[in-house]
C-alpha cells in the first residue's frame, strides 16, 4: 500500500459513517472504500448538543509506522472536525489500522475531548468556529497547527497555534482574515494547507470574493516563523495578493491537499 485516505462523504447524518478511509496503490484507483469506525470513545455521537455530534470531515492525520498503539502513542493520529450542528471543533482520535478511532479523552469520562475550540470571548476573530486545520510534527515533539476559524462560521480567517503535545494548544497569531482588502478572498479566507520544505513554510489556501468565485491562493514564510506568510502572484513571483492560483468552480473548496516529494540520501 502507497496510499491512504481519510474523507468526508459531503453529508451530514450525524453518524461516524459520515467519515470514509480508502487506499490506493497509485494513488489514482482506490480500493478497500468504507466507512470509520467509532471505537471505545466514540468521535462521533450523533447526540445532541455534543461538540462532536457530527462531523465534516478530517483536518489532518499523522503517521507513525513505530508506535506503541497504547495511551497517546498510536500509528494514525487523526486531527477532525466536530460539530454540535452550529458551532465547530477540532477533536483529535487515535487508531492502529486507520479505520477504528479512539477520541481524545483527557477527563477519563468515556467521551472525546475537543482539542481545539472556539475561544467564546466575545470580539474574537474565532469565536464559535475553528476547524479545516494543518498539523506538523517535529522530532523534538513540539506541533504546530494552521486553522480556519471565524464567528459563525469557520471560514472568516487562518489561525496559528503551537502545542507541546498535540493535545493542549496556544493560539499564536491571525494570518490572514477576509477583511484583509483583498478581493479574490473578501467573503472567505480558510482551508490552509501547510509543508515545510528546506526551512520554508509554504501554504495553499481557499478563499472566496464576494461574487462568489472560489480560488487557491498561495504564501510563504517571511523568515521561517510560521506566523507572517506573504502571499504570492505565482505568475510574477513577487509578494502580491491580487491573484490567486486556481480559480474553482462548483460547490467550493472543503479542503486542500499536498503531495511533497522528498529525495532520501543514505549516509553511512
Amino acid at each position: 500500500m502507497y496510499y491512504r485516505m481519510w474523507y468526508w462523504t459531503g453529508t451530514m447524518y450525524y453518524t461516524v459513517a459520515d467519515l470514509r478511509y480508502a487506499e490506493s496503490n497509485d494513488g489514482i484507483t482506490w480500493y478497500n472504500d468504507q466507512p470509520l469506525q467509532n471505537g471505545a470513545v466514540p468521535i462521533v455521537t450523533g447526540t445532541w448538543p455534543d461538540w462532536n455530534r457530527g462531523s465534516y470531515g478530517p483536518c489532518d492525520v499523522l503517521y507513525n509506522p513505530s508506535a506503541s498503539n497504547s495511551g497517546t502513542d498510536w500509528t494514525f493520529t487523526l486531527y477532525y472536525d466536530g460539530t454540535t450542528g452550529g458551532t465547530e471543533s477540532i477533536g483529535l482520535a487515535f487508531s492502529s489500522d486507520g479505520i477504528t478511532w479512539t477520541g481524545y479523552d483527557g477527563t477519563g469520562d468515556g467521551k472525546a475531548d475537543a482539542v481545539l475550540t472556539g475561544t467564546f470571548n466575545a470580539g474574537d476573530w474565532d469565536y464559535n468556529y475553528v476547524s479545516r486545520a494543518t498539523v506538523i510534527k517535529y522530532a523534538n515533539g513540539s506541533y504546530e497547527m494552521w486553522y480556519s476559524g471565524g464567528n459563525n462560521a469557520m471560514h472568516d480567517g487562518i489561525g496559528f497555534a503551537t502545542s507541546t503535545d498535540g493535545i493542549t494548544w496556544t493560539r499564536r497569531a491571525r494570518i490572514f482574515y477576509k477583511t484583509d482588502g483583498v478581493t479574490w478572498r473578501a467573503n472567505r479566507t480558510y482551508c490552509p494547507m501547510v509543508i515545510r520544505q528546506f526551512g520554508i513554510y509554504k501554504m495553499w489556501y481557499a478563499g472566496r470574493s464576494a461574487s462568489g468565485q472560489y480560488a487557491i491562493g498561495y504564501a510563504v514564510d517571511d523568515g521561517a516563523t510560521a506566523v507572517t506568510l506573504s502571499s504570492f502572484d505565482a505568475r510574477s513571483a513577487t509578494p502580491s495578493d491580487s491573484n490567486p492560483l486556481v480559480l474553482v468552480s462548483g460547490m467550493g473548496v472543503l479542503g486542500i491537499g499536498i503531495l511533497l516529494a522528498r529525495r532520501w540520501q543514505r549516509t553511512n
